[in-house]
């Protein structure tokens, strides 16, 4: 028999391969359109029985396929991810067991895909898949699925943004995006893909409205301030928010809106219809936690984050709540930091793996926040307009009236409409709209209109200034004329003012200084705390109550005292008044105490600071000269020196039914 015969014969009676079923999909067996068994070749790799092999050389020169993994994959496209400050890239892979069943569609990071020896495959695909042993397979299966993807020609690239805002996109225009594309100076663009997460998904505009329909969506707008008719500053500061934030891409918003009242006083709603300029997904009545994008219940780091990718948006945390534990610590450094950040205008800046500086994630929104109650800081009100609302406030039909309004998409049209204009004057304002907020800042300061910090005339100039520029975007277009104009930004600037008269209150609440007295007089009223006389070392014969003495039982003459010794009282001796030394370490560590029970701390620095900011204040009396003044004294009381802080005892000591002072 000859060889060749001898080759036949060995081959018909070879065990034939059982048929597979038909593939979809991918290549070879897993879904190329080959059957199963003929090799599918694209450079050094192939596609048999549905499986990725490598093909190789053997020492006689014959090719021999080596299995890599039991699956077939193809990239589907190459998407670049971007969200303003750093752009990444993923690759997205359909993938094919060899049974020909599909598996679901794998979003790999390009760092995972491209780089090193990292097994992608199993962390997205399962168990089932199995990736062959050997230094170097890993790189072979990336190289495959790379060649067999390029038989159908170049990998599809797109580009998906992950924030909303303004971004420059083709040829240099400016696009607002929002997750149902963008806004440019054509209209509503449907192909910019966008991509949110979570309750942001809800930021989509419409298509502008034009003619009567934003006549009439412009007319409910300028209601707003009809909401809390006692309080038009409620209203009218929520519009100039709404106005506000897309202007963050010419002057970042530094300051914070905060809504507070009793549960049940209307003030989320209230807040919501700002949401209202911004997305039509944002329901204005019903599922009320669920229409609002961040909430104060949220991780540390997740409104933050948040705030960060609502790029020029209205940003609404809502329910700010205190319950009385330990969780409140993390609640007050998560609000204060983040109103603090925003007022600083600064994000949280770390390194990379390489040492090289990332810049931080700051907010890019107009922050507005609810709660029953309001953050713990002097420094963090300085940087809020805060106002408060209770049910009486809110006139019921007007909410629900501008509520339809929100809901059937008038407030989103306008803002749609405006986003148009400021498309194609953005290069301008980007330059007009900071020199018009230091114009309007200095103005305010000038005639003393915003005084309750040196924070309030800016906070002041950056909502008038947003209100000018709609009133251009009014003028240019023909919506109202000059006189209408001239009498909406005059009402609206005479509600903010009254929002800002009432500013004060918050700012004495949370001083410091006035917040250390008040906590020594509860000290002393409470029993936590005494002060002796300064020459007997007994209970003064003035004011003995007052300084934190009670008598010694029922009908006593006698008095014991209360608390720590905190410091000593100096009796009035003409022509002096009465005096309060306090031992500067005691009395701090007292009043700490009882702030951190009511778990409300006062300051947030160490003592020295306090007193040389109460001595600034003049509450406490300086000692040394003009050229270089002192907090503290020295003084000899019982036969020994003491440093002690000299306080006029009027100031500290509450009038009460004991002998005057």
């Amino acid at each position: 028999m000859s060889g060749d015969s001898k080759v036949v014969e060995i081959q018909k009676a070879a065990k034939k391969p059982r048929p597979t079923a038909k593939k979809t999909g991918g290549g070879g067996g897993g879904g190329g359109g080959k059957s199963s068994g003929n090799p599918n070749k694209f450079g050094k790799y192939c596609i048999k029985n549905g499986c990725l092999y490598l093909v190789k050389l053997d020492r006689d020169g014959n090719e021999i396929e080596v299995l890599l993994t039991n699956i077939t994959a193809k990239i589907v496209e190459y998407v670049a991810l971007k969200n303003g400050l750093e752009e990444s890239t993923e690759w997205h892979i359909q993938g094919w067991r060899s049974n020909g069943s599909e598996l679901p569609l794998a979003k790999v990071a390009d760092a995972v895909f491209s780089g090193g020896n990292a097994n992608w495959l199993n962390p997205k695909w399962g168990p089932n898949v199995i990736v062959e042993p050997g230094a170097t397979t890993i790189r072979h299966v990336r190289a495959a699925i790379q060649y067999y993807s390029a038989l159908d020609g170049d990998v599809p690239v797109r580009t998906v943004y992950q924030c909303s805002g303004w971004e420059k996109i083709d040829r240099g225009e400016w696009a607002f995006l929002h997750t149902g594309g963008a806004i440019t100076a054509q209209g509503l663009v449907e192909t910019v893909e966008v991509e949110l997460p979570g309750n942001l998904a809800k930021y989509q505009l419409p298509a502008p409205l034009a003619g009567d329909e934003l006549k009439a969506a412009l007319a409910s707008a300028l209601q707003l301030p009809g909401v809390c008719p006692s309080k038009p500053q409620v209203g009218a500061a929520l519009l100039c928010m709404a106005l506000r934030s897309p202007l963050n891409e010419c002057l970042d918003t530094d300051f914070v809106l905060f809504l507070h009242g009793l549960t049940g006083s209307r003030k989320s709603s209230v807040a919501k219809l700002a949401l209202g300029f911004h997305g039509l997904g944002f329901t204005s009545r019903g599922e009320r936690n669920r229409g609002f994008p961040g909430n104060w219940l949220s991780s540390p780091k997740a409104v933050p984050m948040q705030c960060f990718l609502a790029k020029d948006t209205v940003f609404i945390a809502d329910d700010l709540k205190y319950t009385g534990g330990r969780s409140d610590d993390d609640l007050v450094k998560t609000a204060n930091d983040l109103i603090m950040a925003i007022g600083n205008g600064s994000g949280r800046d770390t390194l990379t793996a390489d040492r090289r500086l990332r810049n931080g994630q700051r907010s890019r929104c107009s922050l507005i926040c609810t709660g029953e109650d309001t953050p713990k800081s002097q420094s963090t009100f300085a940087r809020m307009l805060t106002m408060e609302i209770t049910r009486q406030d809110v006139d019921e039909q007007a909410l629900t009236a501008l509520q339809i309004a929100s809901e059937s998409g008038q407030f989103a049209g306008l803002m749609s409409a405006y986003l148009q204009w400021m498309a194609s004057n953005l290069d301008r304002l980007k330059s007009e709209f900071p020199a018009l907020v230091v114009q309007l800042a200095d103005s305010g300061t000038a005639r003393q209109l915003a005084s309750s910090h040196p924070r309030a005339p800016g906070i002041y100039a950056n909502m008038v200034a947003a209100v000018e520029i709609f009133a251009e975007f009014l003028q240019d277009t023909g919506l109202m004329g000059l006189v209408e104009i001239n009498a909406m930004q005059g009402g609206i600037e005479q509600a903010l003012q009254s929002a800002f008269e009432g500013q004060r209150n918050y700012q004495d609440d949370q001083d410091p200084c006035l917040r250390f007295i008040e906590l020594i007089q509860s000290a002393l009223a409470a029993g936590d705390a005494h002060l002796p006389d300064k020459n007997t070392q007994e209970a003064p014969k003035v004011r003995p109550h007052a300084c934190g003495w009670g008598r010694s039982g029922p009908g006593s003459e006698d008095y014991t005292p209360n608390g720590k010794r905190i410091g000593w009282f100096d009796p009035p001796k003409a022509p002096h008044s009465a005096k309060v030394y306090l031992l500067p370490d005691a009395a701090f560590e007292v009043a700490q105490g009882i702030a951190g029970r009511q778990r409300q701390p006062f300051f947030g620095g160490n003592a020295k600071s306090l007193w040389r900011l109460m001595m600034h204040r003049g509450l406490i009396v300086a000692s040394g000269d003009k050229k270089s003044p002192r907090a503290t004294w020295r003084k000899q009381i019982g036969g020994i020196e003491h440093t002690v802080l000299v306080i006029e005892a009027g100031l500290l000591l509450p009038a009460g039914h004991d002998s005057e002072i």
